[in-house]
């Protein structure tokens, strides 16, 4: 069943029907109450036409979906690396080299001489930040939200 609204100066002056069983308009009426339609409304006394044309417009042509963000990773050498710790996480990263093997292994990487940049596009590089940031706010040098705020920072190349 398709119903069509005339306006004249914003009021229903006319509803038009594909059938003109009186009962059927008002079952029509109570659906569109309880289950409002894109450019319909039920003013509570007879179903209007949506005169915005932007809401219209939105209702059968919805904004596409926005791109998800892609993050620019930083590349950087491996001082310029270091670098974007502070230092009292430097230090705490000294003593994690010796007593976590993870951070060690992960170190050795960094502290190789070979090694020219630090890519943070590589996931395996923000896993590795990752969990040394972790064991900072597991030994207390930083709290999880700290931690939260400085990740992006660190993956951005974003000197402190």
């Amino acid at each position: 069943m398709i119903y069509v609204a005339v306006l004249d100066n914003g009021d229903v002056d006319k509803v038009y029907s594909t059938r003109t069983d009186e009962t059927q308009l008002e079952v029509q009426i109570d659906f569109f109450k309880d289950y409002p339609q894109p450019c319909w409304e039920y003013n509570g006394e007879a179903l209007v036409l949506k005169t915005d044309a932007d809401a219209i417009r939105d209702a059968f042509f919805a904004p596409p979906e926005p791109e998800p963000e892609t993050p620019t990773y930083a590349q950087v050498s491996p001082v310029q690396f270091k670098l974007l710790f502070t230092s009292a996480e430097r230090l705490a990263i000294k003593t994690l080299k010796t007593t976590d093997p993870m951070v060690e292994d992960f170190y050795e990487i960094v502290d190789d001489p070979r090694l020219e940049t630090v890519d943070f596009s590589l996931q395996s590089v923000r896993d590795g930040v990752t969990y040394v940031f972790g064991k900072l706010v597991e030994g207390g040098t930083l709290t999880q939200e700290e931690m939260d705020a400085r990740l992006p920072q660190v993956f951005t190349g974003e000197m402190i």
